[in-house]
């Protein structure tokens, strides 16, 4: 904080007994007088505004900027949901050139893979931004953040922070999060990305080339 000053320019001369006259007008008169004390009142004002104004921008919190991570799409493969009897499928494949992942060719029906997702505790998960690619007309093709307890029971259900289908090709889409879930607590859940896709057939293409997450704090 510099550059803040305050200069009086109201400068007293002593009045003396038995020759100098009381009086409202003039160099020396009342008015002249309080008008420059005034003046000076006033300026003094403006230069405690300044300060109270510099005080309060050093006491407030300084706004953070939203960060974004980029993640490739490293699937584990799963089974397309709990309640499936059937063994996990071969799921998605990765490019090791590219790290993209991709539905094997020939692979038809239904498939899934999981990944885990590291946030850190507090932040406010703002958007999910999704690029992928999706040639079929009937598959139905989906990417979804979601957290769950860390204890889980049978009971137990996730809650989603944001759901996107694709549904074109290519697919560069950002979807906001749910409010009700975008703040992190990792002292109670853990975060984890899900694509899963229902009725495909073989010939179909459908590739995912990344994610971004985007959070404040």
């Amino acid at each position: 904080m510099t550059g803040i000053s305050f200069t009086p320019t109201f400068q007293h001369t002593d009045w003396v007994d038995n020759r100098d006259r009381v009086q409202a007008a003039g160099q020396n008169g009342f008015n002249n007088r309080f008008n420059a004390v005034e003046a000076d009142l006033k300026n003094l004002s403006a230069v405690v505004g300044t300060i109270d104004q510099a005080i309060t921008a050093l006491s407030a919190h300084p706004t953070t900027a939203p960060k974004t991570i980029s993640l490739s799409p490293l699937l584990t493969p799963a089974l397309p949901s709990a309640a499936s009897p059937q063994p996990s499928p071969a799921g998605w494949s990765i490019d090791s050139t590219t790290g993209i992942a991709q539905k094997p060719p020939g692979l038809s029906g239904s498939f899934a893979g999981v990944m885990n997702v590291v946030l850190p505790g507090g932040a406010v998960v703002q958007s999910l931004r999704i690029t992928a690619t999706n040639s079929s007309t009937v598959a139905r093709f989906s990417v979804s953040l979601n957290r769950i307890p860390l204890v889980v029971t049978s009971s137990t259900v996730p809650d989603t922070l944001v759901r996107s289908v694709i549904s074109t090709s290519p697919f560069d889409v950002t979807a906001n999060t749910s409010a009700a879930f975008s703040q992190v607590d990792v002292s109670h859940f853990r975060y984890y990305l899900v694509a899963g896709v229902d009725s495909a057939v073989a010939a179909d293409v459908i590739t995912l080339g990344g994610f971004q997450i985007t959070y404040a704090g």
